[in-house]
């Protein structure tokens, strides 16, 4: 389980997994922080979505997957495209 700090902030808890076979990213877990709505969190989405694609370009995922625990989350983030890797 990773933290996911926004600002100077914890505000929530991230599980992903790499599914090396399928080079997928599977998030098996999201879990916010009391008080913290990520939706409510000005520019929060846009950065967590990039977050994401530069992960998935890091460990080399071509998709992401989103595990039925996550609630939400998919309909919050959708499916990043994993960015292209820079020199």
């Amino acid at each position: 389980m990773l933290p996911i700090l926004y600002g100077d902030r914890l505000v929530g808890r991230i599980e992903p997994r790499y599914e090396r076979a399928a080079r997928s990213l599977r998030i098996l877990g999201i879990w916010w922080e009391e008080g913290f709505a990520p939706r409510a969190a000005e520019g929060f989405v846009g950065q967590l979505r990039a977050a994401l694609s530069d992960y998935m370009a890091f460990i080399g995922a071509t998709t992401i997957e989103w595990a039925p625990a996550t609630g939400g989350a998919k309909r919050i983030f959708g499916t990043p495209r994993r960015r292209p890797s820079t020199p």
